[in-house]
């Protein structure tokens, strides 16, 4: 399966509570860059977290945002490790497959994470996960 910038995936890994909704956003010699999607809107909390809303409906149960204070790198062997080794398809709860997203959408979002992480107001509320 080739996984392009842009799409979505569905994706168990270890040490996180659950299976979450992640977005590849860039891809390098070594790793796969994720964003993790959500459905609690992080930006008006108490300690608000920069958010990117996705234009696509992923899940009618969830809002569909990206957090843009995270970045996930995943080693490619790993990550189609877990894409091949997902109980489930790469599809929605409807059983639908699940959306790309534009070079521009992409893009904005990448800008977004980009934009958080060089911002020291969100210094301390920030997170670099790398998965082996």
């Amino acid at each position: 399966m080739e996984i392009e910038v842009g799409q979505i995936v569905k994706l168990s890994i270890p040490h996180f509570k659950k299976d979450r909704y992640y977005l590849v956003y860039q891809i390098d010699e070594v790793d796969h860059f994720l964003a993790n999607i959500t459905g609690k809107d992080k930006r008006e909390s108490v300690n608000p977290i920069p958010q990117c809303p996705l234009n696509k409906e992923i899940d009618p149960e969830i809002e569909s945002l990206i957090n843009s204070n995270t970045k996930i790198f995943i080693r490619h062997e790993l990550f189609f490790k877990l894409i091949e080794n997902a109980p489930y398809p790469q599809q929605n709860k409807l059983g639908q497959p699940l959306p790309s997203l534009s070079e521009q959408e992409v893009n904005e979002i990448r800008k977004s994470i980009d934009d958080c992480f060089k911002d020291n107001r969100f210094r301390g509320n920030r997170y670099k996960v790398r998965i082996e």
